[in-house]
This record gives C-alpha cells, sequence and structure tokens, in this order.
C-alpha cells in the first residue's frame, strides 16, 4: 500500500488538512475490466469509503467517510457521501477523490447528479429525519425542498437534471389533519420547486427523462410496485415478494434492478428488462446498482456466504467477488476510454 500526502484547500479559508489517501491495486480485478471501457465500482469497507477504477482502489479522505452514490461527468467522478466529525454527521460529496464538504451538521446526502459542471445533491437533515426537512443543494448552495401542506411530512428517493429541470422524486403527506383526519402518503415528484402528484401513487422513488418522456417508479397503498409513463400508470408484472434498488431506461426499454425473495433468508439477485426477469449468479445475492454498456448489463451488489456479506459486482452476467470488503458495492459506472 502506498500512501500520498496531500493538501486540501477549503475556498479561501487558510485552513490546511494534511489527508492521506491509499491506493492500493487489487491484481485480480485488472483482468476483469471491460474493453475499451473504464469501470468504476464505489462502496464502503472497514477503512472507510472507496472507489476502484480499473482495478485501482482509492480510499477516500474524510472521518468515518461512507459513499452512497456515483455520477461521472466530463472524466471526472462524482461520489455522494458524508463523513463524520465528533459524531456528527456532514453530508458532502468528493470530486476526483477530493472532499468537498457542505458545511452543515446533522446532515446527510442521498443523491447526486451532474450536468455541465454544476453539481446537485439531495440530502436532509439526520437530527429530524421525520419532521420534512428534507434539502438539495446546487454547487454547495442549500434549497428547502417546498412542502405541499405545512402540515405534511416528505420524504426523498432520486434527482436527475435534463432539459434545464431539476426533477426530485419523492413523497409527501402522511399526516393528521382537523379532527383527527389522516392522510395517506401521495407520490410526487418536484420540478424546479413545483410539486406535481402521480395518481394513485403513495411513493416515487426513482425517476428517468428518455426522449422528453417522464418515467417514474414506484408503489401504491399497498406497496404494489407501477411504473408511470408520463403520468399513465403500468402495473409492473412478476414482482411478488421483490425490492429494486435500481431504475433506469435505454433505448426505450425499462430495467428494474434488486431481488426476489425466494424464502424468508434466501434471496436471487435479478433485473427485470420490461417486466421480464433475469437472474443473475450468486449464493444470496442483491444488486444494489445496474448500469448498461454496448448493450450489456453490469451490476453491482453483495452476496451471502458462509452467512457473511461480501461486496460483489457482474460484468456481462459473470460474478466477481470482491476481495476483502464485507458492505454492499453502492454504485457501478462504464465510460469509454
Amino acid at each position: 500500500m502506498k500512501r500520498l500526502l496531500i493538501k486540501e484547500k477549503i475556498k479561501n479559508r487558510k485552513i490546511i488538512l494534511f489527508i492521506f489517501i491509499s491506493f492500493v491495486f487489487i491484481e485480480n480485478l485488472a483482468s476483469q475490466t471491460v474493453p475499451d471501457a473504464h469501470v468504476y465500482l464505489v462502496g464502503n469497507d472497514a477503512e472507510g469509503a472507496f472507489f476502484i477504477k480499473d482495478g485501482m482502489r482509492t480510499l477516500l479522505p474524510g472521518n468515518n467517510a461512507f459513499a452512497n452514490g456515483v455520477v461521472i461527468d466530463s472524466g471526472s467522478i462524482f461520489i455522494v457521501g458524508n463523513i463524520k466529525n465528533n459524531s456528527i454527521n456532514y453530508a458532502c460529496y468528493w470530486k476526483d477523490g477530493e472532499l468537498q464538504s457542505l458545511g452543515i451538521p446533522n446532515t446527510e446526502s442521498e443523491a447526486i447528479t451532474v450536468s455541465e459542471g454544476r453539481v446537485y445533491i439531495l440530502g436532509y437533515n439526520t437530527g429530524k429525519h421525520n419532521d420534512g426537512e428534507r434539502w438539495y443543494w446546487t454547487n454547495g448552495m442549500k434549497y428547502d425542498i417546498p412542502l405541499f401542506r405545512v402540515s405534511s411530512q416528505i420524504s426523498i428517493g432520486s434527482i436527475i437534471f435534463s432539459n434545464n429541470e431539476l426533477y426530485i422524486a419523492g413523497k409527501h403527506g402522511g399526516y393528521v389533519g382537523p379532527y383527527g383526519a389522516r392522510f395517506d402518503t401521495e407520490g410526487c415528484y418536484w420540478m424546479n420547486g413545483r410539486i406535481y402528484n402521480i395518481q394513485n401513487a403513495s411513493s416515487i422513488e426513482y425517476l428517468y427523462i428518455y426522449n422528453n418522456t417522464l418515467y417514474a417508479f414506484g408503489y401504491d397503498k399497498d406497496f404494489k410496485y407501477y411504473y408511470w409513463v408520463n403520468g399513465r400508470q403500468y402495473i409492473v408484472s412478476n414482482v411478488d415478494d421483490i425490492g429494486v434498488f435500481s431504475f433506469a431506461v435505454y433505448n426505450g426499454n425499462l430495467y428494474l434492478a434488486g431481488y426476489k425473495r425466494i424464502n424468508a433468508n434466501t434471496f436471487e439477485a435479478c433485473y427485470w428488462i420490461n417486466n421480464q426477469r433475469f437472474t443473475l449468479r450468486g449464493n444470496n445475492a442483491i444488486i444494489i446498482s445496474l448500469t448498461l454498456f454496448q448493450g450489456k448489463v453490469y451490476a453491482a451488489g453483495y452476496d451471502m456466504i458462509n452467512d457473511k456479506i461480501v461486496a460483489c459486482y457482474w460484468l456481462d452476467g459473470v460474478q466477481y467477488i470482491l476481495p476483502g470488503v464485507d458492505n454492499p458495492l453502492k454504485g457501478i459506472v462504464i465510460t469509454n476510454k
């Protein structure tokens, strides 16, 4: 293991932090790269948050760092997550391995998107997780997500930027109104701060824009999964006893990824293309992140071996175990070289 001492400049403040970033070359990953492409994996282990690019593992700086997601933009890698100082969480992100703190205590960041150099991050207040206090940041500037009703609560799922519009998926409601009347949650999305309900949805988990068409994925009050195309509702078939952690649209085809429960303690890693289910190799595995490259499916998540979690990923259907990582991988991205 080689250690490299670097200096981090925090805006214009005269503070210099000495941070050790470790680089480890994982030899057996080198032979598993995709031809003519860069393969990025993001996860967490006992040392903290890390990313792997073509077999080279980089430990991210920051106390108790934890990564939640990853995007690539203009050749730079952006990882969203949080650090912890004196038992207090701070939302943050890393650009090409350099820590970018968002500077607000008791916050965590959940999702990230980047467009033309602008960084959009979705997060919340960890001190008041259920009181509707959710935010997003644009290039470090915090903005509130408006409530539909003063007394309602919200939760958030994903964030995307498309056609100069910022979209946030989530739900609102679930509150007690006048005279004790109860209101169920309503699935919705925010576009540039304005809220739009989606018919029959109790929660919207993911959004995707493809060819100027808005795709939404979520569930109803009975926790049945559906997707919506420009507001029109479609049921997701073959989805009994499943969980979904990734959603995307490629060339007009709808992709879901996660798991199917076989029994109380056994899961199958699987993904769906237009409601057709495909199972990936694994002992007791779950997909957390899915991407496509040159028409092939690539996924990351974890498996259970000897009752212990091991990080793993799948390249074109072949499973690879990540040695020494006992937490799920949080993201996979593949780009052209």
